[in-house]
């Protein structure tokens, strides 16, 4: 809760991938940050929204195999932070370059849940959660209030060793 520079210990056995941050006791409430290696330090993504990826130099600075570092000044808030890291077989971090003709995505394993965003869109996209439980079509959008959509817009099939998008709607 001190202002200034922070370092904070992860717990992980290696450099966090993905952070997802968020303020316990702002009035008013705040936004969910994201830090994604994809992205890089000083840029964030904000999980309640689906603009483009934010630069902001004092959004986690530094991020090691046991601490990261962020130092947003003036304020005296407390935070919480997930972080994840990729862990073969099990989970994924990454990026992808969307295609008109659809994309198709390595991660060494059969996916059960998927979360994507356009990090730079140049209107804004939402993120998509997908799951194998629900299927091809369903989805969920972190960044609104809605309930699960379901539309031939968001099919995905996943293999043994990855995933794929038929179109780039997602």
């Amino acid at each position: 809760t001190t202002s200034g520079v922070q370092s904070i210990g992860h717990g992980l056995s290696s450099a966090p991938e993905l952070i997802i941050q968020k303020t316990l006791n702002v009035p008013g409430g705040s936004y969910w940050a994201v830090y994604s290696l994809p992205t890089g330090t000083g840029k964030l993504l904000r999980l309640n929204e689906s603009s483009s990826v934010f630069t902001d130099s004092s959004f986690m600075t530094a991020v090691g195999n046991s601490t990261f570092t962020t130092s947003w000044s003036g304020t005296s808030y407390d935070y919480i932070n997930y972080c994840f890291t990729s862990i073969p077989g099990y989970s994924k971090i990454g990026s992808y370059i969307g295609q008109t003709a659809g994309v198709t995505i390595y991660t060494g394993f059969q996916p059960r849940f998927i979360m994507v965003k356009a990090s730079q869109a140049t209107y804004p996209e939402n993120w998509a959660i997908l799951d194998a439980v629900r299927g091809s079509g369903k989805c969920l959008n972190p960044n609104l209030p809605n309930a699960e959509t379901d539309s031939t817009l968001n099919t995905f099939t996943t293999t043994a060793t990855g995933f794929s998008f038929p179109n780039q709607n997602i």
